[in-house]
């Protein structure tokens, strides 16, 4: 038999066992009450959906954008040209978890803008070792107006605060939005693509880097200085853009809002450069599924032949390449039918 003694602190233990289990609950609670509303899905079918997405904002096609009731740029983009069309992408510099860190342990995210008018226009007929990305395999972010307004989605939406038309060489500081020790365009006078000629010369090889244009917390002023970026890049890029955003505004990575995960390499005729293969990216999309119960799906961007390029791609969903630990039924951040 037990003495008082022992009963108590039995009794005791018991408590703290309860008390504790009620808290880990709790906390695990409130975590999924702020995350996204979770929808099934199978998981070949959501992973041609996303695709389907792409294509649609990667090209502007209509057709794509009216068959999913995504209105058009004119009636929809108030605001800069990423938040409703293109892709912005991240590519991976490490392997690991250090993308899902939130501000200030991750200071800064660097991404470059994908869209069939800057990559067709930026590696049209270039030749050497240049990539549309620091890395030919990373995440995807889907454009906040699409996931946030058109869909609903409870996820966060990136602090885009700094843009370059070539790889800006940032460190890892985010310091005054645009990750650099140096003044911003608009520090220096330069407030469009033809302020940037101006000031820095017209040479068919001048480096698009000297500055980038802080994006600043007007919508407007996002717009208009994305835009110019955006034209200078065409008119005069070689390889991919810097965009800078702060880091994430708190540790949930159920709400980052990622639409894919992406590998390409030699062999898909886009000229690419070292990064994580696809057993790598396989495991990064398995690691997230752990942590978060969330499918997004690993895409696989591919071009019909070399001379084309980044102007006839397409961004190939294939459910050999997804990981072999995740299910054909899981759960996703977007409703894929009304």
């Amino acid at each position: 038999m037990f003495s008082r003694i022992q009963c108590a602190i039995l009794a005791t233990m018991i408590e703290f066992i309860l008390f504790s289990s009620a808290s880990i609950a709790g906390s695990n609670l409130d975590k999924i009450k702020d995350g996204p509303v979770l929808y099934d899905a199978d998981r070949d079918s959501y992973g041609y959906f996303i695709r389907r997405h792409l294509i649609a904002i990667y090209y502007q096609n209509s057709k794509e954008k009216t068959d999913l009731k995504l209105r058009s740029d004119k009636d929809y983009c108030s605001g800069p040209l990423y938040e409703c069309s293109g892709i912005m992408i991240s590519g991976f510099e490490q392997d690991g978890d250090y993308w899902k860190k939130p501000y200030p342990q991750q200071q800064k995210i660097s991404l470059s803008y994908w869209s069939e008018k800057t990559n067709t226009a930026t590696f049209a007929g270039q030749e050497g070792d240049i990539s549309a990305a620091y890395a030919s395999s990373g995440y995807m972010l889907w454009p906040s107006n699409i996931v946030n307004e058109h869909y609903g989605a409870n996820v966060f939406k990136p602090h885009y605060s700094c843009v370059f038309s070539a790889d800006g060489g940032t460190e890892e500081n985010w310091g005054n939005g645009c990750a650099r020790s140096g003044p911003t365009c608009q520090e220096l006078g330069i407030y469009t693509a033809q302020d940037y000629l101006n000031h820095y010369g017209n040479d068919p090889n001048i480096s698009l880097s000297f500055c980038g244009w802080y994006l600043g917390e007007d919508e407007g002023d996002r717009k208009r200085y994305f835009g110019e970026s955006i034209k200078l890049q065409i008119n005069k890029g070689f390889g991919y853009d810097e965009v800078v955003a702060k880091g994430w505004d708190e540790y949930n990575p159920s709400k980052i809002p990622l639409m894919g995960f992406f590998y390409y390499d030699k062999y898909d005729n886009l000229d690419s450069i070292s990064g994580l293969d696809l057993t790598q990216v396989q495991k990064q999309q398995l690691d997230y599924y752990k942590e978060t119960g969330i499918f997004v799906p690993i895409i696989h961007p591919t071009s019909t032949w070399k001379e084309k390029g980044w102007s006839a791609v397409d961004f190939k969903y294939n459910s050999s390449e997804q990981s072999p630990g995740i299910p054909q039924h899981v759960k996703v951040i977007v409703k894929t039918s009304s």
